[in-house]
């Protein structure tokens, strides 16, 4: 009797313990995916915050190059015009014999670092925030055209005036022009870095300016009728 007894109370402990340990997984499980939904949650808040920062990073690094590559640009340029008599070239010549086509850009080649490669020509004159980068068949910079030919010395109030802006657009006189005509949308690229794009200066200066800000209140890009074109005469466009 005893010993029945004491077999039953087991058997009801071990039938108790069978209830927990069923039961405990449960709840177990319930709490980890709750914290797991928790993270998921939080995660997602970060992500939705270093998204927008990352962008804006990207975006900042790509117009910093940009920077470089037209402060590269007016470095050559001053060293070209020191060899041809204080003269600049022309935005564009046509095509050559061998059917090559040529722009300032190739005759900036010999004075820019680095360029006598491809791969360098492409990282020189072209801007990472170009929606198409295919030099030398879409240059990333136009030479303001009023000044072809000019006598560097001879431009009055250099740090004011526009050299170089961000073009795009298919190779040819077109891509390698800018000046302040809007009526020219496929050469100028004036939004390219959210709003803004990068400006070299005649005094070799470069600046991120909006389209507005390269009006007024002063007007950055000079004029064919400007005294330091006259000396080129039939030479300008």
């Amino acid at each position: 009797m005893e010993m029945a007894w004491e077999n039953m109370q087991l058997e009801k402990l071990d039938a108790g313990n069978c209830g927990l340990r069923a039961g405990a997984p449960s709840a177990r499980w319930g709490f980890v995916l709750a914290e797991l939904l928790v993270v998921i949650i939080t995660l997602a808040l970060l992500a939705g915050l270093m998204v927008p920062a990352l962008a804006s990073a990207g975006r900042k690094q790509r117009s910093a190059q940009c920077n470089g590559n037209l402060g590269r640009s007016g470095r050559a340029f001053e060293s070209y015009a020191g060899d041809h008599s204080g003269h600049i070239m022309q935005r564009y010549y046509g095509i050559d014999s061998q059917g090559v086509e040529i722009g300032y850009d190739e005759l900036l080649f010999p004075y820019v670092p680095g360029a006598c490669t491809l791969t360098n020509r492409v990282k020189c004159f072209t801007c990472p925030g170009q929606q198409q980068i295919d030099y030398p068949h879409v240059p990333g910079y136009g030479m303001n055209w009023y000044y072809d030919n000019v006598r560097l010395a001879d431009i009055p109030r250099p740090a004011d005036i526009i050299l170089a802006a961000e073009a795009r657009g298919p190779r040819g006189a077109g891509s390698h022009r800018a000046d302040r005509n809007s009526n020219f949308p496929g050469e100028l690229d004036a939004g390219r870095h959210a709003g803004r794009a990068n400006y070299l200066f005649c005094d070799g200066h470069v600046e991120s300016l909006s389209w507005s800000q390269t009006l007024s209140p002063t007007d950055r890009w000079g004029s064919n009728q400007n005294p330091a074109v006259t000396n080129c005469t039939s030479r300008c466009p």
